[in-house]
Order: C-alpha cells, then structure tokens, then sequence
C-alpha cells in the first residue's frame, strides 16, 4: 500500500480542502497521514470529532497549543520573530526564509521526515518547505494545492511578500504537481511557472450534503454570509449598508464565524447609523461543517463580498460560493474577477454587484424582494448545478488521476 503525507500549517478542520483530500485518498485505498499544527483553538472540538470519524487517518500534530502548551508557544512565537529579524538583515543565508514564514516550520519538518512515504502534499504555502524537503530526503514525490495566489496576498510590498515570493522561486520548480484553487490562480501561476501545468481544483463539496431548501413563508429577504472569523474588509459593512438603504424592504441577515466582542460592537454601531434595524442581524459561532450546510439552507440569498485588496483577493473563488450553491442560495457576488467570471459561466444561480458600494448591492436585493420567482429560480439552479456538475465527487476524479499519475512516474 502506497503512503501519502498531507503537510498543513494550520489545523484540519479550519482546512476543508485539506480533509477531502485526505478522506479521498484514504478512500481510494492510500496509507494517509496529515500533519497540522494547531493554531486555531476554536477548531479543537471539530479536529476532534474528525479524528473519530476517520480512525483510519493518522493525525499528528506538530508544533505547540496556544493554551494548554503555552510557554513553548509563546517561544515559538519569540523564535519566529526574531528569524523575521534576521531575514531582514542576512537574507535567505542559512535557509532562515523556510522557517520564518511558519509558525512551527522546524516542528512540521521534523514530523514530516519521520513518516516515510512515496507523496508529500504540502497545504498551505507555509508547509511547502516540509514537503519538498521531506520528499528529498525519502525519494518520494511532492505537489502543493495552492488555494491562494500567495505571492499577491499582500496590497504592498514588505518583508512577508518578498518572504513568499523567495519560497515559491525556490520550491516550486521542485514540484511534481501543483492544484490551484480557480482558474485565475491558476492562470497566474503557469504564467510564471509554465512547466507546472497547474490542475484546478475548485472549492466544492460533496453532493451528497443535500439539505433540504427552506422555502420562505415570510416577506423577508434571509441573507447569510460565514467565514472562519468575521472582521473588517470582508464586505460585511457593505452588506449592512444596504439593508438601511432599503428600509422600506424586510431583510435579515446571519452571520457565522468566530466574532470578537469589539468587532461585533463595531458592525453593530455601521448598521445603527445605516438606519438599518440590529434585531434583524444574527450572530451564529462557529460550527461543523455538516451543519454549515443546513443553516444556509434555511436562507435566500448567500452573499460573498469580497473586496479587492490584493490581487489574490481578485483571483479567489473562495467555498463560500461552493457552499451557497449547495445550500441552494441564490449567490450575490461581488465584482471581483473572478467572482464576475464565475456568474458570466453560470449567470442563472446569482447577480453580481460592485464592491464597497451599499447602493448596488441594494439595487440587486431590492430586485429579489421585487421579482420572487426569479429569487426561487435562481436558487433551485443553484441547488442543480452543484448537484450535478460543480461538486466534489466530480473534482475528486481529477485529483486521484493526478496522484496516480504522480505516482506512476
């Protein structure tokens, strides 16, 4: 039995593409490991439940806890620091790029040498230094699923770009495969490294989620929009704006994600001087990933905001829309590129509207609340697409292909 190594800097449960890439090998008859780190503690309890649900998946985790192992990770954290430092005075001289970018990247090196294996799958460009070096070291093969354009992730430059763009010039052509997460990743990366041909992989799930479409006996507009944490710059100021804009039209909206109690003050205060009614705004936390789904389900319309900060921000095709689709939401989207390309490909699931401006959005809501047949429409194209095309069991394919390819060289 061939083995595989999933290498992530960041915890399973907040990486959804990482977990369908283990199940689907693991599935597929592979010997899987995932090596995280956990530096999300509001994930524990769904890492956990994940581990118990997969028995057969070795989880092992690299690095320190921010609470119950807090003295090391503070060190850590100290540790990092001052190789950032250092990176700004020397360069790349001793390797000090690999572990400056990570939090625990010696911890997720070490790990992954110890597990022998003929496949390194780095996630997360932070993990990419482990896979490849791992890979060397075993004689295996080695890819990255890169679910963002990393170099373009920041709107200016500084030591954190020029950190990013130094580890993909260095490991990038050590890379026997490379999965992207939109064609306009994708598209942007062959253009710099033309010899990856990279395959893309969209952020969908599996079609067998199916929850049932809530349909609306009230005159309300439901709008839901969820990230692992809700904060500024994700558009959800835009989204509140709208809804005081359209005063005279009933709209409630949910939001799902780890909130501060600062940050929860601050979207409180934009929607009382929108004029836009707070009782009407939801707060969930966070949740597994199966009940995502339902409660999606049970709105109208999922709204994905995104602002173009970054080019990164414009390439993105983040599992929100993935999500929606599902769930059977109509998707609201703003004009990002590849957001507009998304709804030019497939123009009868959403209504695309400019980003930042309260009154486009409101212009698309008001037509929803205007033309319900449209609403439910839309919403039930939402629900067959992804049943039928725009879904994991379909992507699946294309990754096993791609490791068995992998493999056979």
């Amino acid at each position: 039995m061939q083995s595989i190594v999933l290498v992530s800097s960041g915890q399973p449960s907040a990486n959804p593409r990482l977990v369908k890439e283990a199940v689907a090998l693991n599935d597929d008859g592979y010997n899987v490991t995932v090596i995280y780190v956990p530096i999300s503690p509001w994930a524990d309890e769904f890492d956990e439940e994940l581990f118990r649900t997969h028995p057969t998946i070795k989880f092992i985790q690299a690095g320190y806890h921010i609470e119950s192992q807090r003295w090391s990770y503070k060190w850590s954290r100290f540790r990092r620091k001052l190789l950032v430092a250092l990176y700004k005075i020397t360069g790349d001289k001793f390797n000090i790029a690999d572990y400056s970018t990570a939090l625990f990247g010696q911890e997720l090196l070490k790990e992954a040498i110890k597990q022998k294996a003929d496949l390194y799958v780095a996630h997360n460009l932070a993990a990419l230094p482990a896979a490849v070096k791992a890979a060397r070291l075993n004689a295996a093969k080695v890819g990255f699923d890169a679910e963002d354009f990393h170099r373009e992730e920041f709107n200016s430059s500084g030591v954190e770009k020029t950190l990013t763009i130094q580890i993909e010039n260095k490991y990038f052509p050590h890379l026997d495969y490379l999965s992207v997460a939109s064609p306009l990743i994708g598209k942007a990366y062959a253009e710099i490294f033309p010899e990856l041909n990279p395959l893309i992989i969209n952020n969908v799930f599996s079609a067998k989620v199916n929850p049932p479409i809530a349909s609306n006996g009230s005159s309300t507009l439901r709008l839901f929009w969820f990230s692992q944490s809700i904060g500024r710059g994700r558009g959800i100021e835009t989204i509140i704006k709208a809804m005081g804009i359209l005063n005279d039209v009933s709209i409630s909206l949910t939001l799902l994600g780890n909130i501060s109690a600062e940050m929860k003050s601050y979207l409180l205060k934009i929607a009382d001087e929108a004029a836009a009614p707070s009782s009407y705004i939801t707060f969930n936390p966070p949740v597994a990933e199966a009940e995502i789904f339902k409660i999606a389900s049970q709105h109208d319309i999922g709204v994905g905001g995104e602002i173009p900060s970054c080019l990164n921000r414009e390439f993105c095709l983040t599992n929100k829309i993935f999500t929606y689709l599902l769930a059977g939401n109509a998707l609201v989207l703003s004009d990002t590129q590849a957001q507009k390309k998304f709804l030019e490909d497939y123009p009868a699931v959403g209504s695309i509207f400019r980003s930042e401006e309260p009154e486009s959005l409101a212009y698309v809501l008001r037509q929803y609340a205007n033309e319900p047949d449209l609403l439910v429409t839309h919403r039930m194209n939402a629900r067959e697409i992804a049943l039928n095309e725009l879904n994991w069991e379909k992507e699946k394919e294309k990754f096993i292909d791609k490791v068995v390819s992998v493999l056979s060289k």
